[in-house]
Parts: C-alpha cells; structure tokens; sequence
C-alpha cells in the first residue's frame, strides 16, 4: 500500500489528477463489488488517498478536510460493514464527478492554480470569478465610486 501511495504522489504532476483518479476510482468499485480487499486497498493506495487529499487541500481549508477525516471514524463505528455501500454510491459520484467536471490541474504551480486551471474552466469560471470580484471590491472599497466597481464586477464575472 504505501509504494502505491509514493508511486502516485511521484507521478501526479507528470500523469494527472484525472488520469490516476478515474481508473482508481473504476477498481475500487469493481473490488468492492467482488470483495477482492487487496485489490480495493493497492488501487485506493495509488488514487484516492493521494490526489483526494490533494485535491482537497486545494480546494478547502484544512479545518474542513479535518473533519471529513473524523466523520468517518464515527461512521465507521454505527455502520459497521453497511459504510461500504455509502463508498460504492461515493466512488460512482466521484468518478462521474471527475469525468464531468474535474479540470486537469498537470503542471500548473499551486500559486497560478485558480488563474490558469479553475477560471478558465466552464464550469468553475462562474465560481471562481466572484470569488476573485469579491475580493477586488473588498480591496478596492473607497478607492473606486460605487458605480465604477459594480462596472468593474459585472465585467469580471460575466467575462
């Protein structure tokens, strides 16, 4: 298991989120369904746990990844053996989820992550772009009338 997990964090930036994630997320699902542990176990070593927690880091604070690593002792524990159809219904999610929406993040340094991969794709733009606008009015309040900086908004989100 943990060769997997260096073998991923290794190759991550030459292959690719995606490219890791889908076939990983693909076995898990599979293994689950046969019940081959071993087999769910290497493929969730070299895809899940590295680039999911990557990619949660990129996306969330740490205070919230924190707390998804509690919830899943404490499901653990009134689920029992059932938390394994919670994962099949997850796995299913996050690979159409990944396929859908996920941009590829190869080779972009973290520091021009939102500029390069997140604002440019067709989903997140929207997202990101009122993140970035909100900040700008945040920053720029007084320096600019009202009027110009609703201008300057409405020209950052929509474009």
């Amino acid at each position: 298991m943990y060769r997997s997990t260096f073998i991923a964090i290794r190759s991550v930036d030459k292959a690719g989120r995606k490219t890791l994630l889908i076939p990983g997320a693909l076995c898990m699902l599979a293994a689950q369904s046969w019940c081959v542990i071993c087999f769910f176990v290497n493929n969730y070593a070299w895809s899940s746990v590295p680039i999911g927690w990557l990619i949660a880091s990129e996306i969330f604070p740490l205070e919230i990844t924190f707390i998804i690593a509690q919830a899943f002792m404490t499901m653990l524990c009134y689920m029992r053996a059932n938390i394994f159809f919670i994962f099949a219904a997850i796995l299913s999610t996050m690979t159409i989820g990944v396929i859908a929406i996920l941009p590829e993040t190869k080779a972009i340094p973290l520091d021009e992550m939102v500029e390069r991969a997140w604002m440019q794709h067709w989903f997140w733009k929207r997202f990101t772009n009122y993140l970035v606008a909100m900040t700008l009015k945040n920053k720029c309040k007084g320096s600019l009338s009202n009027r110009k900086l609703s201008a300057l908004i409405k020209l950052y989100i929509f474009y």
